[in-house]
C-alpha cells in the first residue's frame, strides 16, 4: 500500500474568471511516475483534516435550503485503491449559518438549535418518529449519507428523527425553520 499525505492531497486549477476545483484525490505512483486518481469526491468535500496511512478525514460543507450552511467531517479508508466512507453517519455536523450575526437565531444556530417555522415531521425510515409543532426548538445531532442523499437527525425533547435535505421540491415560501431562508439570500 501507499501512504496518503497532505502533500499529495488535491489539485486545484485557478483560472482568470473563477476558482475551478478538480475535486479528486490523487496519489503519486512511484512505479509509473504519474499521479493516479484515488477518488472523485462530491461537491461538499473541501478540506483534508488529517491523513494517515490508508485513511483520511475530510471536512465537508454544504448549504441545504432547509438548514443553511453546515460543516461536517467524515472518515474515509483506502480500499482497492479507492477512498470509501468508513461510516456513513457522523455526529460532527455543525450549523454555521449564524456565524456572521449576533442575533437571537444566530445564537441558537451556533448551538445547532433550530426553531420550527411550521409543523415538521421527523422520520425513522418511512415512519413518522415525531411531529414537531411550529415554534418549537429542535437540535441538529447527526448527518448521514445514503444513496447520494443527505439526511439530518434532529432531537425534539426525548425523541429524535430524520429529515431529507437538498430536496428539489423544497418550498422556500414555507420553510421548515425560522430565520434560515432570509440568510440564504445574498
Amino acid at each position: 500500500m501507499y501512504e496518503l499525505s497532505a502533500k499529495n492531497d488535491r489539485l486545484m486549477a485557478i483560472g482568470d474568471n473563477d476558482c475551478i476545483n478538480d475535486n479528486k484525490i490523487y496519489r503519486y505512483d512511484n512505479k509509473s511516475k504519474k499521479f493516479v486518481c484515488v477518488s472523485k469526491l462530491d461537491d461538499t468535500a473541501c478540506e483534508i483534516v488529517s491523513a494517515k496511512k490508508n485513511s483520511l478525514t475530510l471536512k465537508h460543507a454544504g448549504q441545504p435550503a432547509e438548514t443553511g450552511w453546515l460543516n461536517w467531517t467524515m472518515d474515509y479508508r483506502v480500499s482497492n485503491n479507492k477512498l470509501v466512507l468508513a461510516d456513513t453517519t457522523t455526529s460532527t455536523v455543525k450549523s454555521i449559518i449564524g456565524n456572521d450575526r449576533n442575533d437571537y437565531y444566530s445564537k441558537l444556530f451556533k448551538k445547532n438549535t433550530f426553531v420550527t417555522a411550521k409543523k415538521v415531521n421527523l422520520y425513522n425510515g418511512s415512519k413518522v418518529a415525531c411531529k414537531v409543532p411550529a415554534g418549537k426548538k429542535v437540535v441538529l445531532k447527526k448527518l448521514t449519507l445514503s444513496n447520494g442523499k443527505i439526511y439530518l437527525e434532529f432531537k425534539y425533547g426525548k425523541k429524535a428523527g430524520w429529515i431529507s435535505v437538498n430536496n428539489e421540491n423544497y418550498n422556500y415560501r414555507s420553510p421548515y425553520f425560522k430565520s434560515v431562508s432570509n440568510r440564504l439570500v445574498g
